[in-house]
């Protein structure tokens, strides 16, 4: 029996369908990449689970949603310019909010607290 060829469009399809957005999300956004490094040092000694990168890929994704929504325009470009400098106060207090409305609803977009 010959196997049935199948289309490449229909393969690439069901690549894209099963590939994770948030792993796509996290791979190129530079605040997710620094939520997860930090989520998984925070949780480093957690007895009984062994926690990998995508275990907090939705939650910091959502992290970088709200802080990408609360920071203004001056504040965004100067998230650009910065690599391996320490945090501006201004990035700390947005990240404290993001992660506290990120614990309580990993869809949060923009909300005050």
């Amino acid at each position: 029996m010959k196997p049935i060829p199948i289309p490449t469009a229909l393969l690439s399809s069901l690549l894209l369908i099963t590939s994770s957005p948030a792993l796509a999300t996290v791979s190129s956004d530079p605040i997710a990449k620094n939520c997860i490094a930090q989520q998984l040092r925070n949780h480093q000694n957690v007895k009984n689970k062994s926690l990998e990168a995508g275990d907090f890929n939705n939650y910091c994704t959502c992290v970088a949603r709200v802080v990408r929504n609360l920071a203004n325009d001056q504040q965004l470009s100067e998230l650009n310019t910065l690599t391996n400098q320490a945090k501006p106060e201004w990035l700390k207090a947005i990240e404290r909010n993001a992660q506290k409305q990120c614990m309580v609803d990993p869809n949060a977009k923009l909300q005050s607290t």
